[in-house]
């Protein structure tokens, strides 16, 4: 058994891996570990080899072997070619009464390769400033190495101080401490003595909630540099979940002063991987904090992976891999009705999951990659948004998951999209002819234009000014439907507010958006959510989704003792129909079936809207079809008049 589990361990540390999973499958055992590209299956055991290993492990780690069920966290240190590696380890019994283990591998305090160092040199040179870095990235990506390693270099003379969950590299050079819930010694705890103790630099394990935000941020503003992570997708996505976590933005304003994004890749033909950033600091950071549009991906990251295969120095599959080609909206539709037939045929959502790739072949590079993403552990809803999923879909089919009627939600949804694209397709349909018309219409006029101009002299500005009027109405006209085609492929809160500002569709848009608001709240009522719980739960969804903002403003009201009533009446997107349903006095699976009612009727009422602003737009083509005819009439008689004028 030591042999195995030596060699299980050196080929993870050769392929730098930063977990090894032992997990329970029906015959057996499954040996997997975490690299830059993924989960990867290195071996399978027996049932009795795998329990075998799990003892061997769990002896060394000082667990205790006997217990299987209870969870539990070990750690020992192991030596690997002269170089000290940390492991940590946790384990769990599943309710079949297998046990599961963990393996954290952790490489000890050594520099980040930096595929571009002058990112790092960048970090450093901000560091100067002050104030609060953060660092999002996910597991294993070298965050710690990162803040550890720019403390030491601009820390020397210094007082370091860190708070860790736990300790992960030991530092003599630091003054460490550690998280230890059972002592009753918290995150806030540690950070509250850390500014007694007036550190010049102040390393934070993980922002994970708000007073520990709050307390960081005073920090920041109090004159110490603190470095931080915390979980977010981008470097700019740093800001909403910081927001989410409570804090204005005024404060993030004053005191942030660079964010960034990483991730630990492996580099082409060699055994071994380098880290790669992207980092938002100065007026980019200042208008994605004013501006929440701004907040999408950095261009620096797609532009750095290009520059990297260009120079060989990763290749184009991991490039593509982590770029990852996005659903469109009929993709969308096939997963969601799939996923909804796998789930009615009486497969587990991870079943079906792992079901999808061998069904349907056309996508199947995606669906292996949200499969093995939910895998490895992470959240259906970030995995959805990666693959093109909007953020306010994606929070809605997450709170169907964890209100259990995620079945429901996805028939909901099917029938939401294949509605839309019914209208879609009927309003191409109505709209084909009289732009094909209006785009005829334009160019001849230009045509004859040029024609009367070489041809008969014409200099008449009446007509040059209708024609220019034209064609700066087209080119407005063309650029409102790509705002607005943006703006719905976006789909977030904000977006759905400023579309239902535009004149015609704004109230289509605001009717469908209550129909979301109200089916949620139904859906969570009928289940027996307090409304509290409704709020935390909404708060907590992907940032700048329809539900968290929503969630997060009504949570912050009822903290301020703010009346149900009015708080209905002053969020533009809850409709006003529900204070009548809050104040019945029922119980709440009766408010939900009510609820679920106004739903439906909002659908009805919303597939009628649809249908009316189809039948309104049709003809406002048809009036500027009138305009260019008549231009075209102007444009040929007011020559012909000053030709008979002059005669």
């Amino acid at each position: 058994m030591n042999e195995m589990s030596e060699r299980i361990l050196e080929e993870a540390i050769e392929r730098h891996a930063s977990d090894i999973f032992i997990f329970p499958i029906i015959n057996g055992y499954e040996v997997k570990i975490r690299t830059a590209m993924g989960l990867d299956k290195i071996q399978e055991l027996s049932r009795h080899g795998g329990r075998e290993l799990l003892n061997y492990f769990k002896f060394q780690a000082q667990m205790d072997i006997s217990e299987r069920r209870r969870p539990q966290v070990g750690a020992y240190q192991t030596e690997f070619k002269r170089k000290k590696i940390f492991l940590r380890f946790s384990s769990v019994g599943e309710f079949a009464g297998a046990e599961s283990l963990v393996v954290r591998l952790i490489y000890g305090e050594k520099n980040n390769n930096y595929f571009l160092p002058e990112q790092f040199n960048l970090i450093k040179k901000l560091t100067n400033q002050r104030g609060l870095i953060v660092t999002s990235g996910p597991t294993g990506s070298g965050k710690t190495s990162t803040m550890y390693e720019l403390a030491q270099v601009i820390g020397k003379n210094k007082v370091v101080m860190t708070i860790e969950d736990p300790v992960e590299v030991w530092n003599p050079d630091f003054l460490q401490t550690q998280v230890n819930l059972i002592a009753g010694i918290t995150y806030p705890d540690l950070l509250k003595a850390a500014l007694r103790h007036r550190p010049d630099i102040l390393i934070i394990g993980e922002i994970r909630d708000q007073e520990t935000a709050k307390i960081s941020i005073n920090a920041a503003l109090s004159g110490h540099l603190v470095l931080a992570t915390i979980h977010a997708k981008t470097a700019l996505q740093t800001i909403s979940r910081l927001e989410g976590l409570g804090i204005t933005k005024d404060e993030l304003s004053n005191c942030l002063t660079a964010v960034s994004y990483q991730r630990l890749l492996p580099i082409k033909d060699k055994n071994d991987v380098a880290c790669l950033m992207d980092i938002g600091y100065g007026e980019m950071l200042n208008q994605a904090i004013t501006n929440n549009d701004k907040r999408g991906n950095l261009h620096d990251w797609q532009n750095s992976l290009n520059q990297l295969v260009k120079r060989g120095k990763i290749s184009e599959k991991l490039s593509n891999f982590l770029k990852k080609d996005k659903l469109n909206s009929a993709d969308q539709l096939i997963f969601i009705d799939y996923l909804r037939r796998a789930l009615i045929n009486g497969y587990s959502l991870n079943a079906s999951l792992r079901l999808l790739p061998k069904i349907w072949r056309g996508n199947s590079s995606q669906l292996l990659y949200v499969n093995q993403r939910v895998e490895e552990g992470s959240q259906l809803v970030d995995v959805l948004q990666e693959v093109g999923f909007s953020s306010t879909l994606a929070a809605q089919i997450n709170l169907a998951v964890i209100d259990g009627n995620l079945l429901s939600c996805l028939d909901q949804m099917s029938k939401l999209i294949r509605l839309k694209n019914k209208q879609l397709k009927k309003l191409k349909g109505e709209l084909a002819y009289p732009a094909l018309l209006v785009g005829m219409m334009v160019t001849l006029l230009i045509c004859m234009q040029t024609f009367l101009k070489t041809e008969m002299s014409d200099n008449d500005w009446t007509s040059n000014v209708m024609l220019g009027g034209l064609v700066l109405l087209v080119i407005v006209a063309v650029f409102f439907i790509s705002k607005t085609i943006r703006l719905l492929n976006k789909q977030d809160y904000y977006a759905l507010k400023k579309l239902t500002n535009l004149p015609m569709i704004g109230a289509v848009l605001r009717l469908y958006v209550h129909y979301l608001v109200v089916s949620d709240l139904a859906v969570l009522l009928i289940n027996g959510f307090s409304l509290q719980k409704i709020c935390q739960l909404t708060a907590m969804q992907p940032d700048r989704s329809l539900q968290q903002v929503i969630g997060i403003k009504v949570k912050d009201q009822l903290e301020k003792g703010t009346e149900i009533k009015e708080i209905i009446e002053q969020e533009f997107f809850i409709p006003n129909n529900l204070v009548m349903l809050l104040e019945t006095g029922t119980t709440r699976k009766e408010i939900g079936k009510r609820a679920l009612l106004l739903s439906k009727t909002l659908f009805y009422e919303l597939n009628l809207k649809l249908n009316s602003l189809i039948l309104n737009i049709q003809p406002i083509c048809f009036i500027f079809i009138g305009i260019c005819i008549l231009g075209m009439y102007l444009k040929i008689l007011m020559p012909m008049y000053h030709l008979m004028e002059t005669m």
